[in-house]
């Protein structure tokens, strides 16, 4: 792991997430008084759906539909074995705004930079395949993002409940993460891999001066 890697996640620690989120926004918002970002209005104003699949026919068909009332497109990047694409493309023809690409499998950091790439508009949606919305929650986001400062960037994150059953996630007596998060788009955006422990995490890079 490089020195400035290990400093970040060191800095983390000692801060905790909800203090390293206050400093981050304390650093964001001097950025934005002194000028010199890139700005968000330069895409139209909507959401575009991240969502990197892989093997999940059990789920996907009810997460894409979950999120529908949030979302103008899905930039969906597969790498399944499964009928995982086949379901994806059925859902495109029956009118919902898909664009699919394949990719091998194995590195989730390439499938996301991909999905970030090819997604069009201001807000990206970073959407597991087997998670589902709440009725009520796409609305309510939508009206969210539509009263913040069209000026600024945004980094939003919630905690929400984790469906349980597949066979990747179980049920504990803590249902709750902070996984999903909506965020304005940025060139300058990308994901690496760092480091937990000496388990590597796909992580979204977010530089203060967008």
């Amino acid at each position: 792991m490089e020195f400035r890697d290990r400093l970040w996640v060191l800095g983390r620690r000692l801060l905790g997430r909800r203090g390293t989120f206050l400093l981050r926004n304390f650093l964001a918002e001097l950025n934005f008084v002194f000028g010199g970002y890139e700005d968000p209005r330069s895409r139209p104003f909507g959401v575009s759906a991240m969502v990197c699949t892989y093997n999940e026919e059990d789920w996907v068909v009810e997460a894409l539909l979950s999120a529908k009332e949030l979302v103008d497109e899905y930039v969906v990047v597969d790498s399944s074995t499964d009928r995982t694409p086949e379901l994806v493309m059925k859902l495109r023809d029956e009118g919902l705004n898909i664009r699919l690409y394949r990719i091998p499998p194995g590195d989730l950091v390439s499938a996301r930079t991909l999905a970030i790439k090819e997604a069009k508009y201001r807000w990206i949606l970073y959407l597991d395949a087997d998670f589902i919305f709440y009725d009520w929650a796409p609305k309510y986001l939508r009206k969210y993002i539509e009263g913040l400062d069209e000026r600024k960037h945004y980094l939003i994150y919630w905690p929400w409940i984790l469906i349980c059953g597949d066979l990747k996630h179980v049920c504990s007596e803590k249902p709750y993460h902070i996984e999903h998060w909506l965020f304005t788009y940025s060139s300058k955006l990308k994901y690496k891999y760092l480091y937990v422990g000496k388990t590597p995490m796909e992580t979204l890079i977010a530089p203060l001066k967008l």
